[in-house]
């Protein structure tokens, strides 16, 4: 933890009032224990990713706990090339439930019931429209949290292209993706990859129109290239996932320019005892 507004690093007290990781779950300070975290002597600089991921109907699952990278178990690093480094995080939403194996220090959300509740209200804001056989894009994709229940929305005769900036997310995308072959992934910049696959329009990869987009960009937000890019595919609905209201009130803005109403907003405490939220709006096409 850091000090408010700053990058002091706070040192983690096991004897503090409230516990000594006031953010942490039950099941991450059991794995502190009984790693002896706070009582063992670490190299001055090692970075500690204590990992409970979460599993059917919310239990926990096979915790990890990664020392610069490496495995501990028993107190000891375990350096062979096979050790596990991924964990099995399991969300239910809509009564169907996803696993995703991901790299326990990869990029998955912080609060571990707001997967089940984002993919939740991603599919609520898709409902009332028949994905069956669709064309659906999801923009931002990280490991794949949206894409495995758009993937099965759509159905076999579907597709969805899924576009990840980050090639080790698009990594852990592939393990739960890739039994389902109408899904695609691409590694790159999403105003790069959308650029690619429009110009490729009429060769058997390339993209013309799309029937809904799902998009979940950083805090900056996806910006002017990449709102007019989706808008030349012609969704009839766009469902975005924000961070940061500014960037999603601006975004919106050019969305309207491009012929898209914001028809329906949520947003979600994800992050509490702080200013941030997260928001998922629906933007649908007007005519």
């Amino acid at each position: 933890m850091h000090r408010y507004r700053t990058h002091d690093v706070l040192a983690l007290d096991p004897a503090a009032p409230g516990g000594p990781m006031p953010l942490a779950t039950e099941d991450v300070l059991a794995l502190a224990d009984a790693e002896d975290v706070f009582t063992r002597r670490w190299e001055p600089g090692t970075r500690l990713e204590l990992v409970a991921p979460a599993g059917p109907d919310g239990a926990p699952a096979a915790p990890l706990l990664l020392a610069d990278g490496l495995t501990w178990q028993g107190g000891r690093a375990d350096r062979r090339p096979n050790a596990r480094r991924t964990v099995t995080e399991t969300v239910a939403a809509h009564g169907s439930t996803w696993s995703h194996r991901v790299a326990a220090d990869g990029f998955w959300q912080v609060h571990r019931e707001a997967p089940a509740l984002l993919v939740g209200a991603v599919l609520d804001a898709l409902a009332g429209r028949s994905l069956d056989g669709a064309t659906v894009l999801d923009l931002y994709a990280g490991a794949g949290l949206f894409t495995l229940p758009l993937a099965d929305a759509t159905g076999p005769t579907g597709r969805v292209v899924s576009v990840e900036g980050s090639p080790r997310a698009v990594k852990d995308a592939r393990r739960s993706l890739h039994d389902r072959p109408h899904v695609e992934l691409h590694a790159g910049p999403v105003d790069h990859v959308l650029a690619a696959l429009r110009a490729a329009a009429g060769s058997s990869g390339g993209l013309t129109h799309a029937d809904a987009v799902v998009l979940d960009p950083p805090r900056v937000g996806a910006g002017r290239v990449v709102v007019e890019q989706v808008a030349h595919l012609a969704p009839q609905a766009v469902v975005y996932v924000a961070c940061d209201p500014a960037a999603l009130a601006r975004d919106v803005a050019l969305f309207a320019a491009q012929g898209y109403d914001l028809t329906a907003l949520r947003a979600f405490d994800l992050f509490p005892m702080t200013h941030h939220l997260e928001a998922v709006a629906t933007l649908t096409r007007r005519g």
